[in-house]
């Protein structure tokens, strides 16, 4: 269903906006002043982050590649989007069973500093959801420590 405007709300509406004439021929039009808050989006993707592993010709089969091509279609079937530019990706990595619960409480969102290495992480990520991954030209990525593993997309 498509909304459409009257004549009535399009100039309510132009009345509203103030548009900015130019002091003199060739200036600079500033076409609408409009004050508003920026718009973020996050998108949280319940799946444990992996690198992209090293595939080799013999190894394009082996439990390694397996592994990383399951997470390559959970994260499609997931519907994941990253825009070209103006996001961050935020990998939360979860904590070894091992660790004592004291040692969970105190790294808990703290940064992540063992492998994966973040750039590993993120090309997993892009070769899952572009087929050519070389529009992506403006991204922040981190890395932090969590229960459980997952992804948090933030668009700007």
């Amino acid at each position: 269903m498509t909304n459409r405007w009257t004549q009535e709300q399009v100039d309510a509406h132009q009345a509203k906006v103030k548009r900015k004439q130019p002091e003199q021929e060739g200036a600079a039009i500033d076409s609408m002043q409009v004050k508003s808050e920026p718009m973020i989006w996050i998108s949280r993707y319940d799946i444990i982050p992996i690198g992209k592993p090293r595939i080799t010709a013999r190894g394009k089969y082996g439990p390694v590649a397996r592994k990383y091509y399951e997470f390559a279609e959970k994260l499609r079937s997931l519907n994941m989007e990253i825009p070209q530019s103006g996001t961050e990706i935020q990998f939360f990595i979860p904590m070894p069973i091992s660790w004592s619960k004291k040692k969970k409480r105190e790294l808990r969102y703290q940064p992540h500093r063992q492998t994966p290495d973040i750039d590993n992480l993120l090309k997993a990520v892009l070769d899952a959801v572009y087929k050519d991954d070389k529009v992506v030209w403006s991204i922040k990525v981190e890395k932090f420590w969590a229960n459980n593993g997952f992804i948090l997309v933030i668009k700007k």
